[in-house]
């Protein structure tokens, strides 16, 4: 699948703030609004089971907030073989 976007992408990140708020899932800091898209410390949606291993793209509980550097450090790994006592 290609990158998400679209109106109900936008739904999904909207609730994904709301839901758990600005704080990075992976590294516990804050995500600084008003970050250019696609930057380091910027707002992005981790998928806690990967779309490519099946994950589902949409569901809120398998989405969490995450730095777009951290969440792309991640890579396709599922969250179980690298988190250590989630906050979630």
């Amino acid at each position: 699948m290609a990158g998400l976007s679209g109106h109900r992408w936008r739904q999904l990140v909207e609730r994904v703030k709301t839901e758990y708020a600005w704080v990075c899932w992976i590294c516990h800091q804050p995500i600084p609004e008003g970050v250019p898209a696609r930057t380091p410390r910027s707002f992005s949606v981790h998928h806690l089971t990967p779309r490519s291993k099946g994950g589902a793209v949409y569901d809120l509980a398998n989405c969490r907030p995450a730095h777009y550097g951290c969440n792309s450090s991640q890579g396709d790994k599922p969250a179980q073989s690298w988190v250590t006592s989630p906050d979630w």
